[in-house]
């Protein structure tokens, strides 16, 4: 089994209220934004599951431990291969049985 993972991040509606102001707020093209992962089969393109929503600045890999704590873990078998973006890394740590391809990240310099 083949398993696509990314996530995604929306533009959200700005809340009324300042201390949601600044929880919700992103940085990333001055917007308040909501954040979620999706997982999906390679073959088949069926959706295998949607994480919750969070909302700000919040990492992907961050994202993913946090989703492994809320019983939304993804599976750990020698059959499975995950494929994800850069972001994912340390993920091999993680999930040691299953075959994890990630690209190489580049050097800041």
């Amino acid at each position: 089994m083949n398993l696509l993972i990314d996530a995604s991040e929306i533009q959200a509606e700005r809340p009324s209220k300042k201390t949601l102001k600044n929880k919700h707020y992103s940085g990333k093209n001055n917007k308040h934004t909501a954040k979620f992962e999706i997982i999906r089969n390679q073959k088949t393109g069926k959706i295998l599951g949607i994480s919750k929503i969070y909302y700000g600045k919040i990492h992907d890999f961050k994202f993913r431990k946090i989703e492994n704590k809320r019983k939304n873990r993804l599976p750990d078998d020698y059959n499975v291969r995950i494929c994800a973006d850069s972001a994912y890394q340390g993920m091999q740590k993680m999930l040691e049985k299953s075959k994890i391809s990630l690209p190489k990240k580049r050097t800041k310099k």
